[in-house]
C-alpha cells in the first residue's frame, strides 16, 4: 500500500491509494491517528518541506513504516507530464502517492542528531554572516546610522565566533575531522560541513558526492547537436559554495592543486569544459582533481574514494573565462607549451 501526503504546516491532506482521502493535524497526535490506520509496512510518500515533513519522516520511520521524501522538483515535473485539471492540496496528495510507484526511489533514513545540528550550525553561521556582510553595506552607503548599526554587526560578530567554537568542539568528536584539516583550502568550517555531508549518506564512489552535492554536470546531446554543458545543481548550495572557496584557496596555493588549476585554464579557456575533454587533452588521470590526499597515510580508503572536487576546477577555470579570451593568441599557446610540452590530440 501506497500513501502520498501533501505536507503543510498545520496539516496533513492524505491519499491512500486513490481509494480515500483524509486530512488531520501536523502534530504528534494526528500523525499517530493517521499512521494507526495504516497497514504495517506500508509506504508513506510525501515531499521534502524544510522541516515541517520531519516529524511525520521520523515517526513513520520508527513505526517501521517504508518512508519515501521525495524532491519537490521531480514531483513538479511528473505533476505537468500527466496534465492535471486541477491543482490543489488534495490533487497533490494522489500526485505524490502515485509518483512513488513510478520508479524506485531512496528511502528515507534520519540522520544522526549530532550531524543534523553540525549542518544546522553552519547554515546559521552562513545566514548571520550574510546578515552581517548586508549590515556593513548598509554602514558604508549610511555613515550617520553608525549608532545603531555598529552594535547589532558587533553582536552578530559574537554570535559567528560563538558558533564557530561549537562548530569545532563537536566536530572534534569524530575522528575523520582531523585528517580534513589537511586537505589544502580545507578550513574548520568546510571540514566541519563536509564531515557532515559525508555522515549524512552512503557513497558508493567520489561522483556519487559530487552528484550529491550537485557538482555533477548535465549532458544535453540530440543527434548531431552538443548541447550546452551546465551543473545540475541539485544538492546542498552551502556546499557548493565552501567548496567553490576551498578549490579557489587551493589554486592559489604552491602544489599539485595550482598546477591542475593552471592546466585546466590553459587548455580549455572556453566555457565548458568536461570529462570527456579533459581526457582528450591527456588530463584522464587527473580526474580526482581535488581529494582528500594524495596519499593513503592520513585518510582511510572508504572516505578517501568519496570526495573528489575536479568539477570545482573546471568551475573556477569557467568563471575566468572571458578574461582568458581577452589574451593574446600567442601568449596562450606559449603557455601551453611550457606547462604542457606534449602535443594535444
Amino acid at each position: 500500500m501506497t500513501i502520498g501526503v501533501d505536507v503543510s504546516k498545520e496539516t496533513l491532506e492524505v491519499c491512500v491509494e486513490r481509494q480515500r482521502q483524509f486530512t488531520v493535524d501536523n502534530s504528534p497526535d494526528g500523525i499517530a491517528k493517521m499512521l494507526s490506520a495504516l497497514d504495517p509496512g506500508s509506504t508513506v510518500a510525501m515531499e521534502a518541506t524544510g522541516k515541517y515533513h520531519r516529524l511525520l519522516a521520523n515517526t513513520a520511520h520508527c513505526l517501521g513504516f517504508h518512508v519515501l521524501v521525495l524532491n519537490p522538483k521531480d514531483v513538479h515535473k511528473y505533476r505537468d507530464s500527466i496534465s492535471p485539471r486541477a491543482k490543489t492540496d488534495k490533487v497533490d496528495s494522489g500526485t505524490i502517492a502515485d509518483f512513488a510507484q513510478v520508479r524506485n526511489h531512496t528511502p528515507y533514513r534520519p540522520l544522526p542528531p549530532v550531524v543534523e545540528k553540525l549542518r544546522n550550525l553552519v547554515r546559521l553561521r552562513s545566514s548571520l554572516v550574510k546578515q552581517r556582510v548586508a549590515h556593513n553595506n548598509q554602514l558604508s552607503e549610511c555613515p550617520d546610522d553608525c549608532e545603531i548599526l555598529s552594535p547589532i554587526v558587533d553582536c552578530i560578530g559574537v554570535c559567528v565566533k560563538q558558533i564557530d567554537k561549537k562548530i569545532v568542539e563537536m566536530a572534534k568528536e569524530f575522528a575523520s575531522f582531523a585528517p580534513l584539516l589537511d586537505v589544502p583550502g580545507f578550513g574548520t568550517l568546510t571540514s566541519a560541513y563536509m564531515l557532515a555531508l559525508l555522515l549524512s549518506g552512503t557513497f558508493r564512489s567520489s561522483d556519487s558526492f559530487v552528484a550529491f552535492i550537485g557538482l555533477d554536470l548535465r549532458v544535453r546531446d540530440s543527434g548531431k547537436k552538443a548541447g550546452k554543458r551546465c551543473l545540475t545543481k541539485r544538492g546542498d548550495p552551502e556546499a557548493r559554495r565552501l567548496l567553490y572557496l576551498a578549490a579557489l584557496a587551493a589554486s592559489r596555493m604552491d602544489g599539485p592543486f595550482k598546477q591542475l588549476y593552471q592546466r585546466y585554464r590553459l587548455l580549455h579557456p572556453s566555457h565548458c569544459c568536461s570529462r570527456s575533454q579533459a581526457r582528450q587533452s591527456g588530463l584522464g588521470n587527473t580526474h580526482q582533481g581535488y581529494p582528500l590526499l594524495l596519499s593513503d597515510r592520513v585518510l582511510n580508503p572508504p572516505l578517501h574514494k568519496r570526495v573528489s572536487l575536479r568539477t570545482a576546477f573546471s568551475i573556477i577555470a569557467r568563471s575566468r573565462c572571458r578574461r582568458e579570451r581577452s589574451r593574446p593568441q600567442t601568449n596562450r599557446q606559449e603557455a601551453k607549451e611550457t606547462l604542457c610540452p606534449n602535443k594535444i590530440t
